[in-house]
């Protein structure tokens, strides 16, 4: 869902329809602030009706604030904060430092702490003629869910007005990538490894933080102490180079409760509806509430990811027990091949060979000889008792029989290989030569004296091979059980 717009609107009219009208109080705050953002010393005034109380003030700020956002871009389940932001003003400005802890179900425990100048300056221009003008510098921690712990820095500038806001945000971790430890683990389905086929792996897992960096213009809706957002974000470093973008509305349902609701989208965490909430501890404690003017948002806490963006994924340390044949109790092995491969391979998974050249010095008796699909070269190959020679594509399945699953599907060497181009080879004399209990399966076979050729051997199979052109005859069998 690359733009859920009916989604988003229907998300926008509930809180909307949340929302209390908090309406500005912009003629009383002509009354109590003069236009150098102070009063009596020159220092920013109390943020309340009153212009006094205990819990929230100009000079201490408000004591403690709760907040818990769902699931988004960047973290896979909710996370709550419980924090504090402490003022130190100065004339039209202020010093401020913030911290606070952080718990998920996903990451576990964290922090964040940051300190930040912000100041109202005079814009001159007609509309939010004054404005708020903030830098901060941040240092955040985060666990994973393998017990891993990464930290990083991380910048934001603002510029807030009475009728628009704009924000950039800058998040870079320290370390980029670590793992957690490994355990042995049964595989959802048997892969190749080296020249066996296993069930079951050491795995780990590997967590690797991104670079992100956003940003978004926010627009109040009408009077109201609510804000429309549009925003997008780059995240980048660890194989990542991804855009996304952000919308929703954030706004106050009271004077201690902001809420938001917002839609991500991006081609690494997708789609994800955020719902988060902020509550500010003792706010109006003895009614000694904001009086919505610009001043009041000094003490805003910056807005801005509580959380290091990173990705999970597994890693192969080593393979279990091979896989054993079900018959004779030896190992399944697997010679592979596949022409478009690096030279110098040595004929396993990882390395295959680029033709059947070697391919007969690299496998023994009763090896199946898999060639990936697209595979196209020219040559010819004899098999060795009890060999498979079978070529992968065109929605052949092919199958083994193990002791340990019983008969199973061979795996795909690549995405997407099961459907790919059968393999094709430019014959060269006779092509297939079998001999004892062997099985060619799935080419096409073009050109050469004689496709395959079975002469006084023991149980050949053949099967879905396109035979065109040969000089001789496509298949020839004599004096065979």
């Amino acid at each position: 869902m690359k733009t859920p717009m009916r989604l988003l609107s229907k998300l926008i009219l509930l809180v909307l329809f949340c929302l209390a009208p908090v309406l500005e109080n912009r003629g009383h705050a002509q009354d109590v602030v003069s236009s150098s953002g102070g009063s009596g010393g020159g220092g920013v005034i109390p943020a309340s009706y009153q212009g006094s109380g205990s819990f929230f003030n100009r000079k201490l700020g408000t004591v403690f604030r709760f907040s818990y956002h769902t699931q988004g871009y960047g973290t896979q389940d909710g996370v709550a904060t419980l924090g504090s932001m402490k003022v130190f003003n100065l004339d039209n400005a202020t010093i401020f430092l913030d911290g606070q802890a952080t718990l998920s179900e996903d990451f576990g425990g964290g922090f964040n702490t940051g300190v930040g100048y912000r100041q109202l300056v005079d814009t001159g221009m007609g509309f939010d003629s004054q404005r708020i003008l903030g830098v901060s510098f941040w240092t955040d921690g985060q666990s994973t869910s393998a017990d891993n712990f990464f930290t990083q820095l991380g910048f934001n500038l603002e510029s807030l007005g009475d009728s628009f806001d704009a924000r950039i945000g800058g998040y870079f971790p320290l370390e980029r990538t670590k793992f957690g430890d490994a355990k042995l683990t049964s595989l959802n389905n048997p892969m190749f490894l080296g020249n066996n086929l296993v069930s079951e792996a050491l795995l780990r897992s590997v967590d690797t933080a991104h670079s992100v960096v956003d940003g978004e213009i926010a627009k109040r809706i009408g009077n109201l102490e609510a804000w429309a957002f549009l925003g997008g974000y780059q995240i980048g470093g660890g194989g990542i180079d991804a855009t996304g973008y952000r919308a929703g509305v954030r706004g106050y349902a009271m004077a201690d409760l902001l809420l938001s609701l917002q839609v991500t989208d991006d081609d690494v965490y997708h789609t994800n509806v955020m719902f988060g909430l902020t509550w500010f501890v003792g706010r109006t404690h003895r009614c000694n509430q904001p009086c919505g003017t610009l001043l009041d948002r000094f003490r805003e806490p910056v807005q801005r990811n509580d959380f290091i963006t990173t990705t999970q994924a597994s890693e192969m340390v080593a393979g279990g027990d091979p896989l054993r044949d079900a018959t004779t109790g030896d190992e399944l092995r697997f010679v592979h091949v596949d022409s478009s491969a690096a030279a110098g391979g040595d004929g396993t998974f990882e390395n295959p060979l680029t033709s059947f050249s070697g391919a007969s010095a690299a496998s023994l008796d009763n090896d199946t000889v898999l060639v990936h699909a697209g595979s196209a070269f020219a040559g010819q190959y004899a098999l060795k008792d009890g060999q498979r020679v079978i070529g992968e594509g065109g929605g052949i399945v092919h199958t083994a029989n193990t002791r340990e699953l019983g008969v199973i599907n061979l795996p795909e060497t690549s995405v997407g290989a099961l459907a790919g181009t059968v393999p094709v080879i430019a014959g060269v004399g006779d092509v297939f030569t079998m001999a004892n209990n062997t099985e060619v399966n799935n080419f096409t076979i073009n050109g050469g004296t004689r496709a395959v050729v079975a002469d006084t051997v023991d149980s050949p199979t053949l099967r879905n091979l396109a035979i065109n052109n040969p000089t001789g005859d496509g298949v020839t069998m004599s004096n065979i059980t």
